[in-house]
């Protein structure tokens, strides 16, 4: 988007774009494969006369991004979530802009009641999930996910050639055996929680696989 000011790039897509200014229009060609890769290369196709700013956005999560500017580092910091370089432009000019895509885990407030004791799993700007073709033979209730384990970056194939997936640690959980008869519930002492009363296998490690959101729900029915 363009203002009297400059210029601000607030999503980052491979592309030329063209904003007006106070001073006149700016172009800039920008290079990149995020979200899958975290660099975005600018490059200043046109600019007017005399000083003129480029903002680029930086999400909070990205605490460690980096910029370059024509080979050299700009030493100011992000501010309120954008990085602000005031100067005159030239054709030619470069911006590198490097986004850590670390796998985040990332906690709701435990006020929210149907988020309490769960994790988002993140990496970049897209938020993760598991799904059941990926775990066959388990119910996706009775995975836990095992943060000691790296996470691990894997390519998808299929309908998912292209897309950065996720290999997590994960555990079975304890689940009670269901009662004998039509009435499902029943009394508990004491000793409720004992090796007798769950599954066997509760506590077995394995390998989740997660997925973009977004790409929910187009292998299976």
């Amino acid at each position: 988007s363009g203002s009297d000011g400059g210029v601000a790039l607030h999503q980052y897509v491979e592309g030329r774009f063209t904003a007006e200014t106070g001073r006149g229009a700016v172009t800039l060609e920008v290079v990149t494969d995020y979200p899958w890769q975290g660099v975005v290369a600018v490059t200043v196709a046109d600019a007017p006369d005399g000083e003129v700013e480029l903002a680029l956005r930086v999400p909070e999560w990205a605490g460690a991004a980096s910029l370059v500017v024509n080979g050299d580092s700009v030493g100011a910091a992000p501010t309120d979530g954008w990085w602000v370089v005031r100067r005159s432009w030239v054709a030619g000019d470069t911006l590198r802009l490097e986004l850590p895509l670390e796998v985040r885990f990332t906690a709701a407030d435990p006020r929210v009641d149907a988020d309490r004791g769960a994790l988002a799993v993140e990496r970049g700007p897209l938020v993760y999930c598991l799904e059941s073709v990926d775990h066959p033979g388990h119910r996706l209730d009775d995975l836990l996910l095992d943060q000691s384990v790296p996470a691990e970056e894997v390519s998808g194939a299929g309908p998912l050639a292209g897309v950065t997936l996720l290999r997590l640690g994960g555990q079975l959980r304890s689940r009670s055996v269901a009662p004998d008869g039509w009435w499902p519930y029943r009394q508990v002492t004491a000793g409720y929680a004992t090796s007798e009363d769950v599954a066997s296998e509760a506590g077995k490690s394995l390998a989740l696989t997660a997925i973009p959101y977004y790409a929910w729900g187009n292998r299976e029915p």
